[in-house]
């Protein structure tokens, strides 16, 4: 999904630039002290403007016939970029360049997917290198990343190993998610509109259930917590594949369980 490549080029570029926050460039910069425990990490780009712009500006593609609605889409992108300036937590670069990240990624994966769709097999080959190329940037990330260490005091102004920590959670999840996706419609095919009734109330108040619970607890911990890194990964992985693939495949069960009663 566009939500997901997202975030995976935006950790890449924040990673890579280590750009700090605007209050730490410049001291004539003031952040809401409401927004300041949210915006951990590095700077550049901004991750919210690119993710408004990708979903969005998606959207925005997609009912580009309808004037009205296509242009309220745009004016919130540019809304959302602005709040992240009025609030002090990014630059105008950190939002221009999230804007842009985004939108060329809707051109770009507007035409990856009219090439995969071609092929049903093409979105494997899709999958292995999105794979190879997120785990070479984790790789990059532990092994050899360059990262600057600036103190205030004898505090780090943004501490790498947390930094790298998160990505790793976010790219576990990640890709977790998009596996599992590929391998529940590749191998469990299934439309939700063909079950029961009943099986699709009790199947979506439990799935319910358990996707917030695994957002709340499992990711929130993890993310919380400093597990070594040779957990991490997998632990995040198996929460992903678990929303995308594993329990779908519970689903059918569940469902087939219904009709054989019935």
């Amino acid at each position: 999904s566009l939500e997901s490549f997202n975030a995976i080029i935006i950790h890449f570029f924040k990673m890579i630039a280590c750009v700090y926050r605007p209050w730490v460039l410049s001291d004539k910069i003031h952040p809401s002290e409401l927004a300041v425990p949210f915006a951990k990490g590095y700077s550049f780009p901004s991750g919210h403007s690119a993710m408004s712009s990708s979903v969005l500006g998606g959207v925005a593609y997609l009912v580009r016939k309808k004037k009205l609605i296509c242009a309220l889409l745009v004016c919130l992108i540019l809304l959302i970029g602005f709040s992240r300036l009025w609030l002090g937590v990014h630059t105008p670069q950190d939002v221009v360049c999230g804007l842009l990240t985004g939108l060329c990624l809707v051109f770009i994966m507007n035409k990856v997917i009219n090439w995969a769709e071609e092929k049903p097999d093409r979105y494997l080959l899709l999958l292995l290198i999105t794979d190879i190329i997120t785990a070479a940037a984790m790789i990059y990330f532990i092994y050899f990343g360059t990262y600057r260490m600036d103190y205030i005091g004898n505090e780090l102004l943004v501490n790498p190993v947390k930094s790298i920590y998160t990505t790793i959670v976010i790219y576990g999840y990640i890709l977790g998610l998009i596996n599992g996706a590929f391998l529940c419609r590749r191998y469990f095919p299934f439309n939700p509109q063909n079950a029961s009734a009943k099986s699709r109330i009790f199947t979506g108040i439990i799935g319910s259930v358990f996707v917030i619970s695994i957002l709340k607890y499992v990711v929130n911990y993890t993310l919380m917590q400093n597990l070594h890194l040779r957990f991490v990964f997998p632990v995040m992985f198996i929460t992903g594949l678990f929303i995308t693939l594993i329990y779908p495949v519970i689903f059918q069960n569940i469902d087939k369980t219904f009709k054989d009663k019935a």
